[in-house]
């Protein structure tokens, strides 16, 4: 008797420990992701790891050890997302760009398609030219000018200070 109560006890502690509120930190979810994690939007399966979300729009996050499964809730479920093509169709930019950094990762260009934003999610977008660096001190370093290339567009989805 004493061993059926011991036993019910421990199963009851690691359920209830299994889900557990956590904060929405994009990076650290999307490794989650990576590790087998199945991440839900809204009761949504979603790719987190393509999917920038305007985080002053998330009311909470649950993640459950035992199903390996986050869920993402958001105060507004009806906010529109924008493909990352839409938005590059949207801007007329007068140069070819070679390189896309979303939050300092650079996209490849076979998930173009892929990459998603919920409106508000985008704090800062960027094109950085030759131009822009033309009479610094460092202008003339050749890692500079083949990193830039033509063009480099650099999109921010997190605030600079959480």
């Amino acid at each position: 008797m004493q061993k059926r109560i011991l036993f019910l006890l421990v199963v009851v502690t690691l359920f209830s420990c299994s889900i557990k509120k956590i904060n929405f930190l994009q990076f650290e979810i999307s490794e989650l992701e990576q590790n087998g994690f199945s991440i839900y939007l809204d009761n949504n399966l979603i790719d987190l790891t393509n999917t920038y979300l305007n985080s002053d729009n998330i009311l909470n996050v649950y993640k459950n050890k035992s199903s390996k499964k986050v869920e993402i809730i958001r105060k507004d479920k009806n906010t529109i997302f924008i493909s990352l093509n839409d938005l590059l169709n949207q801007k007329k930019y007068n140069t070819t760009i070679d390189r896309i950094v979303i939050n300092n990762i650079q996209i490849d260009s076979s998930k173009i398609s892929k990459v998603k934003f919920e409106l508000g999610a985008i704090k800062e977008i960027r094109l950085l030219t030759q131009n822009d660096y033309q009479g610094k001190e460092y202008d003339d370093l050749q890692q500079v000018k083949d990193i830039i290339g033509n063009g480099m567009l650099v999109i921010n989805a997190f605030s600079l200070v959480e």
